[in-house]
């Protein structure tokens, strides 16, 4: 094979390619060998092309064409060529991609190793449409016969007067030659079929044709690529390997499809059908809550989406030129739906992130659907990558990581006040790459100007960009679930206030949770998020209030930015674009050391949102940086849980309650009318206006109290005593070690002892009301702890009998609180219960 290196081509001997042609013919994956023995070669002189094709008229106007020369079975060229022009003519508004010489009949494509096969009905045939495609599977070891279009397998049949065509159907003699009887035949045209129904008849008369002479047919339907992309036989085959076509061969399926000529009395097919058609072409399945999905290559659409529809529309008006109505659009989409829910298989939808055997896989979201790897060893592109990713709308492309970049060069971009500040939004923005979470929530707090808002859209941005990067909080749960469902990372800005229902929303979406809501214009139908996604909110007022989200908080409070210091917007984000590729390679390697190190992390004392430290830290250590997330996260928690209870009244009052006492117990009644006198004047609104309102404040608070204050918080139910036998309610106050290191958890109250007194007659030191005996104020300190001397709720003394019987109160939290002598009464569980992480809901 001579290649020619320049335009004319250079006279010489034997066959002659130009490079574009060589170039065409490696793009299908021809290697220079299977080139060489088809003896494909390029002619330049129109002369002769005009010749080859049997014009009349110069074919000038094609310009160079690649030429494939058509040889018999037993090597004989048959003087038939058919060329590839590099300028085509268009022809019905199409370009005709390959020429046939004119005047003569259809003529067979029989690739070089091929030619042996076909007296050899033992050896399996594929029969395809087109030259290349069959060259490539004759390369790759199959035996393939290549057609000259659809019915280029077909000799000519006579006409009606009316024009439509008449006669039996026939194999041309290229064909009718080969050796049929009882081989096995199996036909792959174009993923395009099931959109054509001139096509799918040509396939079915093919197929017909074939088993009258004595095969056995089969057919395989290949699936469209990117955005509904055709797909012949040798783009598979550069896709794919070998052994995944064998896998189609032997699981194709007989042949089915209309048999009605074109032309005939039959009606044309409905425009549903051929949407139907188009959208059952796709690679369709479902996820666990029966949500279908249609993808194509590496592109996937949510059936139900509007991106899905107008692909569909998009694909009939190419098709037909024309547009379909509403009706058989949605007869269409719900056939569709059907086929993926109940005929396609199961996998899980991700948004931008995923993971799978220990590894990360991130959705970069461009138009190549590009999908990046992160391992122990590093990251790469993932061409084939083992988990499905859905876009949905709104949003934005990823730029390519680019390596050799550094994350402190990301506090250019932020204004956290100091490297603590900094190491708590770095293990912010690793945790985002680990699916299953916990996610704390980063609250961005400080006084207007600060930047909290462009601190916002910087994480955002990096690592998860969308048109709307921050919006305003939800106005119900539903729209919360579904900012869930079409995105990873979410931002709001500009908060001042969260109700209950949201701070209790935004819990479950840290540390997971399951929403669910009607679906529309149904009566039973239930739409269900359970999920957990990273969320990071700013505002300029301690908005986050409630003590169970700011445990699942980290708080970054902004410093006012001088007016010297500070940027024109237009140059921050061109300068932040700039850095973004290597800014992102930088965190996807800071996520890839802390994947090494994480199975050697091991902690004394796992603190709350445990799984999210444990990776912090093995970031951290996986990087070769010093031990700072821990204590930053401590201060942070330190911080949330007195800010807990800076929001709330009731903390105050019960500290001057406790003022010089080691513990308080009574009905909740009892501690609703001892904190009045200490309420605040006038009374705010938060005041608990009823005691059951005091306890589950109470219950809220207590691990803040505990953590700040020392104090522990119990309520349950009590059997005996002035309850004359009935089980009633109960909240004890104790003090406990500050910081944390509470005792082990509190035996259970025993009675029988002869110093324990019966609640229905106190013992000595009892206050009124069942409350526990004090200490002179002026020895201990209101916020501190004190010796248990002289303490009814101090643990009995050893060797003193207990009864085992079925006491069993509970603290309101997670936290063991200190043991009590046993009394007669006996404490019932509060049986509310308890989350993932140990608290109530």
């Amino acid at each position: 094979m001579n290649i020619v290196t320049a335009d004319p081509p250079v006279e010489k001997p034997g066959p002659l390619l130009l490079p574009r042609h060589l170039t065409d013919l490696r793009g299908s994956g021809l290697s220079d060998a299977q080139i060489g023995a088809s003896g494909l070669y390029s002619e330049s002189d129109p002369v002769a092309v005009t010749a080859l094709l049997h014009w009349t008229r110069p074919a000038t106007a094609l310009g160079p064409c690649l030429c494939f020369p058509f040889v018999s079975a037993d090597g004989a060229l048959m003087g038939h060529v058919m060329v590839k022009p590099d300028r085509p003519r268009a022809k019905g508004g199409k370009a005709v991609k390959y020429e046939s010489p004119a005047g003569t009949p259809a003529r067979a494509y029989f690739p070089p190793a091929t030619r042996a096969a076909l007296a050899d009905p033992t050896v399996p045939l594929l029969v395809t449409e087109g030259m290349k495609k069959a060259l490539k599977a004759d390369q790759e070891g199959f035996a393939c016969v290549g057609l000259a279009g659809v019915y280029g397998w077909c000799r000519k049949r006579t006409r009606r007067p009316d024009g439509s065509k008449t006669g039996p159907r026939q194999l041309i003699p290229d064909l009718a030659a080969v050796a049929w009887r009882g081989r096995t035949v199996t036909i792959i045209f174009d993923s395009d079929l099931a959109t054509k129904p001139d096509v799918a008849r040509a396939e079915k008369h093919l197929a017909e044709a074939l088993t009258a002479a004595g095969a056995t047919v089969k057919v395989v339907r290949l699936q469209p690529g990117n955005g509904g992309a055709k797909v012949g036989l040798d783009d598979y085959l550069l896709t794919h390997a070998p052994d995944d076509l064998r896998g189609l061969i032997e699981t194709a399926s007989q042949p089915t499809g209309a048999t009605s000529e074109k032309g005939e009395s039959t009606k044309p097919p409905a425009a549903a059908d051929v949407l139907a058609g188009i959208g059952l072409a796709f690679d369709l399945w479902h996820d666990a809550t029966q949500t279908a999905f249609a993808t194509a290559g590496r592109h996937t659409h949510a059936v139900k989406s509007k991106a899905f529809r107008h692909l569909l529309v998009n694909e009939y008006r190419k098709l037909t030129g024309k547009v379909p109505n509403g009706e058989s659009l949605s007869n269409a989409l719900a056939t569709v739906e059907a086929a993926a829910v109940f005929e396609g298989p199961e996998h899980a939808a991700h948004v931008r992130v995923a993971a799978r055997d220990g590894r990360v896989y991130l959705h970069l979201g461009d138009s190549e659907s590009t999908v990046v790897e992160i391992d122990a060893s590093g990251w790469r592109a993932c061409p084939n990558a083992p988990v499905r990713f859905r876009q949905p709308a709104g949003m934005l492309a990823l730029p390519v990581p680019q390596p050799g970049g550094r994350l402190a060069d990301l506090r250019a971009f932020l204004n956290v006040p100091d490297d603590t500040g900094f190491a708590l939004v770095v293990a912010w923005l690793t945790a985002c790459f680990r699916p299953d979470g916990p996610f704390p929530l980063l609250v961005l707090l400080g006084e207007q100007g600060s930047a909290k808002t462009t601190t916002g859209r910087v994480v955002k941005k990096l690592i998860d960009p969308s048109a709307a990067a921050v919006r305003s909080e939800p106005k119900e749960a539903r729209d919360l679930m579904i900012q869930g469902r079409n995105g990873w990372a979410l931002a709001f800005d500009n908060l001042s206030h969260l109700p209950a229902w949201l701070s209790d929303a935004f819990c479950r979406l840290a540390t997971g949770g399951g929403f669910s809501t009607r679906e529309l214009y149904t009566d039973d139908g239930e739409i269900i998020f359970d999920a957990k996604r990273p969320v990071s909110m700013n505002g300029i007022e301690d908005f986050v209030t409630r003590a169970d989200l700011l445990e699942r908080s980290l708080l970054i409070r902004h410093p006012a930015i001088p007016e010297d210091k500070r940027r024109p917007e237009s140059e921050f984000w061109a300068a932040f674009d700039a850095a973004h590729p290597k800014l992102l390679g930088a965190l996807l390697d800071r996520v890839s050391a802390g994947l090494r190190a994480l199975p050697d992390v091991k902690l004394d004392r796992l603190p709350r949102m445990a799984d999210f430290a444990l990776f912090a830290v093995a970031c951290e250590r996986g990087a070769g940086e010093g031990a700072r997330f821990l204590s930053a996260y401590a201060d942070n928690q330190a911080g949330a849980h007195e800010q807990a209870l800076d929001g709330s009244p009731v903390p105050a009052a019960l500290l001057a309650l406790m003022d010089g006492r080691e513990c308080w117990e009574g009905a909740p009644a009892d501690l609703h009318a001892a904190l009045a006198p200490f309420a605040p004047t006038p009374e705010p609104k938060d005041w608990p206006k009823r005691p059951n309102a005091l306890t589950n404040k109470l219950r809220r608070l207590a691990p803040n109290l505990r953590r700040v204050h020392g104090l522990h918080v119990e309520d349950g139910r009590a059997s005996g005593g002035r309850s004359g036998g009935k089980r009633s309610r109960f909240v004890r106050v104790t003090r406990v070690a500050v910081g944390g290191r509470e005792s082990p958890s509190p035996s259970s109250p025993r009675a029988g002892t002869a110093e324990n007194a019966p609640d229905s007659q106190p013992a000595a030191g009892d206050d009124v009301g069942g409350r526990c005996s004090s200490a002179p104020a002026a020895t201990v300190p209101a916020d501190r702890p004190r010796p248990g001397a002289g303490n009814p709720c101090a643990p009995a003394p050893a060797g003193v009998q207990r009864d085992d019987g079925d006491s069993d109160s509970r603290p309101l939290a997670d936290s063991p609180a200190p043991a009590r002598a046993g009394t007669a009464r006996r404490y019932g569980n509060d049986d509310r219960a308890f989350d993932a992480e140990g608290n109530r809901w």
